[in-house]
């Protein structure tokens, strides 16, 4: 009724700028000449992960490894499975379990939709009234094993315990995606939707099945014919789907388990920051200690593109989701490089947090929210050229940073008097690391000629 490898449920843009849904058959046939496109990173992540997999499973049982070309042996096995990839239908389905009871509408799988009673979003949805149409459905399966969390009834978090930042690489094609983030070898196992994989929190668990076992137990209703569009995409096919039975998988999280595409420090996983938690919006996704710790375990060859997808929660609350593309080549990357992203976190931290400015919260506030954006659009600028060319200094920080800290300084701490100047050449260098701050009068000749 609706199979994965023949339906065109996915979503790409080609290198001439067209956009299409095509096969999954047909994206690997022209991986060469198109990427994934969605415009939720959600969706571009999973997407990619299921295809990554797909494909050490092709090479698992066909012997033929990917080289300059999706291997001739591949899409004739598929085709021979093409009955494990059945969306709807009184056969085996794509990763869903019969005899669930606990029924729900189909936007419960959609993290961007409110649902139930949840009265502060600007877009509503209406519970079993809105449906969802089969392409998005697959999107939505495909997120159950990276994006959920632990909630109410005994629902709880998947493989990765509270959902971490992934990174991929993300070149131009779909093909080069594929040999960039080709799975590492070992205990392979199969995918849930080869082999069912049923474990414990504390066994070793083999690479598909750990990247493929769902969050939660899912089972689809059949589509309705409708003339609605589409809750998430806004497409009218004729046909949606409004609910779903949708239950715990159980106890999943596992501290032995390693994501291929999580970046780990100690033992653990980087989480994305609750960037609203107290009350005000931030611009600061605190992606730095995970770069620096991403350049520190990875040897890079040659140039890289990495995406790099964040998803916020408050326990059981969707928060945010953010992404940053982050282009790096490994010539550019020194010791001087590594020591600024590990101490800019601090020396942001050591000037808002100055002794001096505990005087003036609500102007701190105030300031914070307001230069914060800037001094991050600064830095960000800053090191987008330097990981591409020639590396990172303090100095060329400095100069950049120079205006946000002396508004900083000087609306803070307003007056002439000897202490003043001593103060706010203190929050100055406090972030610059300046050996040296300048006199106020060599400030202000130096914003005239700015």
């Amino acid at each position: 009724m609706f199979n994965l490898l023949y339906e065109p449920w996915l979503s790409v843009i080609y290198h001439n700028g067209v956009t299409a849904k095509i096969s999954l058959i047909e994206a690997l046939d022209n991986a060469h000449k198109l990427q994934i496109a969605y415009p939720n990173p959600m969706d571009r992540i999973a997407v990619l992960r299921f295809i990554l997999v797909l494909c050490s499973w092709c090479e698992l049982n066909t012997g033929e490894t990917l080289q300059e070309s999706i291997p001739p042996g591949w899409l004739p096995y598929l085709s021979k499975q093409n009955n494990l990839f059945e969306l709807f239908g009184d056969e085996r389905r794509f990763m869903q379990k019969g005899n669930l009871n606990r029924r729900r509408p189909i936007t419960e799988l959609f993290h961007e939709i409110p649902t139930g009673n949840n009265a502060w979003h600007f877009r509503h949805s209406r519970d079993y009234a809105d449906g969802v149409c089969c392409n998005c459905v697959v999107n939505g399966l495909l997120r159950l094993p990276l994006f959920f969390v632990s909630g109410r009834p005994n629902l709880k978090s998947g493989i990765n315990g509270s959902p971490p930042i992934y990174k991929v690489f993300w070149p131009k094609n779909l093909l080069e995606s594929l040999k960039q983030n080709r799975l590492p070898a070992g205990d392979q196992g199969s995918p849930v939707w080869s082999e069912q994989y049923r474990y414990l929190s504390t066994d070793k668990v083999p690479l598909l099945a750990g990247m493929t076992v769902p969050a939660r137990l899912l089972y689809l209703n059949d589509p309705v014919e409708s003339d609605s569009a589409c809750a998430i995409c806004g497409d009218k096919p004729g046909k949606l789907v409004y609910s779903c039975f949708f239950e715990t998988s159980g106890d999943l999280e596992n501290n032995i388990w390693r994501d291929p595409f999580v970046i780990y420090r100690d033992g653990k996983a980087f989480k994305a920051s609750n960037i609203i938690s107290s009350g005000r919006l931030g611009s600061d996704m605190r992606y730095r200690g995970l770069l620096e710790e991403l350049l520190i375990s990875n040897t890079l060859s040659q140039k890289r593109s990495i995406l790099l997808v964040g998803f916020a929660t408050d326990k059981a609350k969707y928060v945010d989701i953010w992404e940053k593309t982050i282009s790096i080549n490994p010539n550019s990357i020194n010791t001087e490089t590594m020591d600024v992203l590990s101490s800019w976190d601090i020396a942001i931290k050591n000037t808002m947090k100055h002794s001096s400015l505990n005087r003036f919260k609500s102007i701190k506030k105030s300031l914070m929210s307001d230069l914060g954006p800037q001094t991050e659009a600064i830095f960000s600028r800053q090191l987008a050229h330097s990981l591409m060319d020639s590396g990172l200094t303090w100095e060329k920080l400095a100069r950049a940073n120079k205006l946000t800290t002396r508004v900083i300084s000087r609306a803070l701490i307003p007056g002439i008097s000897s202490r003043a100047t001593k103060e706010r050449s203190s929050i100055r260098a406090s972030i610059l690391k300046a050996p040296k701050a300048k006199t106020d009068a060599e400030g202000d000749a130096d914003e005239q000629q700015s």
